[in-house]
């Protein structure tokens, strides 16, 4: 009886030594599939920043930008287009009144739709201005740059294609219906294109960049929203339209406040008022501003 009782201890601790054996190679099978997808953005990454980006084509309409890639703060890339072409006009109509139509996100992907391209991300916008701007002794590239980073009398400010939800902390390119808190439109707008970054709004206040440079949260925060690595790119932009570039995290909170308590879905915009360059968050779902349409395939 004995002998029974002790092969079956030795059977159960040879049970317990490969399930530990089984759990350890699956943990380190885990680590290696880990490691190898880490490698594999990696190598995307290097593999895209290698390749030139440039403005290859300007037509009566479009400019044509080749290999335009937004990377996030973590160095992974959200969006590539090997060709894209940005409209050169503001699109716009007019409404019932005579009156220049007053877009909001999903108004505005409808339309453009119709017209055969899109509205951009907050991160695609940031990134066609830098082209731009490293392309601004070109008549034509300055005109487009005026038209993002010179007011009048009016706020001259660009509605994205991009959604910040405070409350789950989540920057969201091309929404769905879904993210919206309270929507009325078209249920399928922004098909396949939804992307999402992550963020940490505890800290976060209204600030100008120069001071979101130097602050850990709020830069991490800055790069998932522009996906630009060097987002410090807007303060050299101050020089051609002497306006101090700022990032406005919640128009309602004081600067003294940060955006812990911040639970509401905002838009965001692109652009400039009569005083600053705005990276603004904390516009309402709402808000209407100036759109720029871009597509993959070239324009008949």
């Amino acid at each position: 009886m004995s002998r029974i009782i002790g092969d079956r201890t030795k059977k159960s601790a040879l049970d317990e030594m490969e399930e530990v054996a089984r759990a350890r190679n699956k943990d380190v099978a885990e680590e290696e599939r880990l490691d190898a997808e880490r490698k594999q953005k990696e190598n995307a990454v290097s593999e895209e920043k290698s390749k030139s980006t440039a403005i290859t084509d300007i037509t009566s309409e479009f400019i044509c930008i080749d290999n335009i890639t937004c990377i996030d703060a973590d160095g992974i890339v959200r969006e590539h287009y090997p060709k894209l072409y940005v409209r050169k006009e503001v699109e716009a109509k007019l409404d019932e009144w005579g009156l220049n139509h007053q877009f909001d996100i999903s108004g505005a992907e409808e339309y453009l739709k119709n017209k055969k391209m899109f509205n951009p991300s907050f991160a695609l916008h940031c990134n066609i201005l830098n082209i731009f701007w490293q392309n601004r002794e070109d008549k034509e590239i300055a005109g487009i740059l005026e038209q993002y980073l010179k007011a009048g009398e009016v706020c001259n400010i660009y509605k994205p294609n991009t959604l910040v939800d405070y409350a789950r902390q989540l920057i969201i390119n091309y929404p769905y219906a879904s993210d919206f808190p309270s929507y009325k439109g078209n249920s399928n707008i922004n098909e396949g294109r939804r992307i999402e970054l992550g963020f940490s709004k505890a800290g976060l206040i209204n600030m100008n960049l120069e001071h979101v440079l130097c602050y850990s949260i709020a830069l991490r925060f800055l790069k998932q929203l522009t996906c630009m690595e060097h987002p410090e790119v807007f303060l050299e932009m101050k020089k051609l339209c002497n306006k101090n570039p700022y990032l406005t995290i919640a128009r309602r909170t004081p600067m003294s406040e940060d955006a812990s308590d911040f639970d509401e879905v905002t838009s965001t915009s692109i652009g400039t008022n009569n005083f600053l360059i705005c990276l603004d968050v904390s516009n309402y779902i709402n808000e209407s501003n100036r759109i720029r349409g871009v597509c993959e395939v070239k324009p008949q």
